[in-house]
């Protein structure tokens, strides 16, 4: 055996007696259906005081998740208006920001 060979047969030796703590970040979505508002900007904040988020994801549904938390990150939004079944006024919003991303699915 040489030296290479057995430092990998050693490092995969120590990994399978190992055990990691993993915590994965991930931004998910969260439909919240039928806001009445007057804009889509206005629906985007009525719909994010209605959900206590920190409630929402502090629950462990799998024996193998020890804990999953809220970590306060958005990163865009998608807003569609209910009966525009067409999604001709669908619209793509930046976390923070007021201004559309993208004007429609079609790239608009």
């Amino acid at each position: 055996m040489q030296m290479g060979e057995q430092l990998v047969e050693t490092t995969s030796t120590l990994i399978s007696n190992t055990k990691h703590d993993v915590h994965m970040f991930a931004v998910v979505r969260v439909k919240v259906a039928g806001i009445k508002a007057a804009n889509q900007v206005e629906a985007i904040k009525v719909a994010g005081a209605m959900i206590d988020f920190h409630a929402l994801f502090e629950s462990c549904a799998l024996p193998s998740v020890e804990c999953v938390e809220f970590a306060e990150e958005f990163s865009h939004y998608l807003v569609d208006e209910v009966d525009d079944l067409e999604y001709n006024e669908t619209r793509w919003y930046k976390d923070g920001a007021d201004d559309i991303v993208m004007a429609d699915n079609s790239g608009r």
